[in-house]
């Protein structure tokens, strides 16, 4: 389910789901005080490349302009958002999914796909769902 557009909206809204990408704790490693990208970094990134792409192809979608700005929302789809046996079991009811931790790798994958600076998403929004298919939701529509 995609979240609907900002109230400043001008225009429609491009949207495209992504596989769910891995939390940044997974992404990087140090090696010899240099930060690298791991094996499964380099896997998901090329995965979501490639799927945005063909999104972008098969669907004649309009590019984005480099004057415009930008609203970006993700919606996370997760198997799991609440902890099981909240109330009674755990004392926190959500599953802890800190979804800011997968934001930029996939601002910088839409940057370079759809040929903009991840300085033009002048707003920005998360929301989590439950969904056994789990997968990223990418609304972007122009504020500016």
């Amino acid at each position: 389910m995609a979240s609907s557009p900002s109230e400043t909206a001008i225009g429609d809204a491009w949207v495209f789901t992504l596989p769910l990408p891995p939390s940044s704790n997974k992404l990087y490693r140090s090696f010899r005080g240099m930060a690298k990208k791991t094996a499964e970094a380099r896997r998901y990134e090329v995965a979501a490349r490639a799927a945005l792409l063909q999104q972008v192809l098969t669907a004649s979608v309009p590019a984005l302009r480099k004057d415009h700005g930008y609203r970006r929302h993700f919606c996370y789809h997760l198997s799991r958002v609440q902890c099981k046996g909240w109330p009674e079991e755990t004392d926190t009811r959500w599953v802890k999914i800190d979804s800011s931790n997968r934001v930029k790798l996939l601002e910088d994958i839409l940057a370079d796909v759809l040929g903009i600076d991840d300085s033009a998403f002048l707003e920005a929004g998360d929301r989590k769902v439950e969904d056994p298919n789990e997968h990223v939701v990418v609304t972007i529509t122009r504020v500016v």
